[in-house]
């Protein structure tokens, strides 16, 4: 629970913007599976308040808007590398449920950090334990909504709470990376994300 002081020169009758996300109505906002209260000068986030973005209908028309301009921007080049690049910077800085997001891909029996947004990355990861050697072995997206619940969880940064991992395949079908993408806020990805998700890599 998060507990914040209103400015006292704001009228919380007509405050517009709470956290820069949400409109205030009647002093109680509700959205997706948490609220929003405010209490004389103060107002209570509860730990499941997700912002709007969250909402399918909204994350679908970004992750589009996202996917459209990705389409545009990787016809300038066929490297790899820069593509995997831009699809990171692209989906960290519109994406604000994202806290880090990168690939690891396959190199010498491991998994080794290449192009990513966000804090440092621990640069090879323990083999086959954790969600992206999950994600890899079994060439399957996977969605973890509390990551301090899967076993041999890897933390790299203590911060993450949620992950979604999606395999990068070749064309007969092999492995050769991940897309690992995570959040401070648990139960944050949704089938939508990891539509979105395979359809981006599909890119690369």
């Amino acid at each position: 629970m998060t507990i914040m002081k209103a400015p006292s020169n704001v009228n919380l009758a007509s405050l517009h913007t709470v956290l820069g996300m949400l409109t205030l109505q009647n002093k109680t906002l509700t959205r997706g599976s948490g609220s929003a209260t405010f209490l004389s000068e103060h107002f209570i986030v509860t730990e499941k308040w997700r912002p709007s973005v969250l909402d399918p209908k909204n994350l679908t028309q970004r992750y589009e808007r996202i996917f459209n301009q990705l389409q545009e921007l990787l016809q300038r080049t066929d490297n790899r590398i820069a593509r995997m690049a831009t699809v990171a910077s692209i989906l960290h800085h519109k994406m604000p449920h994202y806290f880090w997001t990168g690939f690891y891909l396959f190199s010498n029996s491991d998994l080794i950090v290449g192009p990513y947004q966000g804090p440092l990355a621990c640069q090879v990861l323990d083999r086959e334990k954790g969600v992206c050697w999950t994600g890899f072995l079994k060439k399957e997206t996977i969605i973890i909504p509390d990551v301090y619940k899967f076993p041999g969880h890897i933390a790299c940064d203590s911060r993450s709470n949620a992950e979604i991992v999606v395999p990068l395949l070749d064309e007969r079908g092999q492995a050769w990376g991940v897309l690992d993408v995570d959040s401070k806020t648990r139960d944050a990805f949704s089938p939508v994300d990891q539509h979105w998700l395979e359809k981006i890599v599909g890119l690369l």
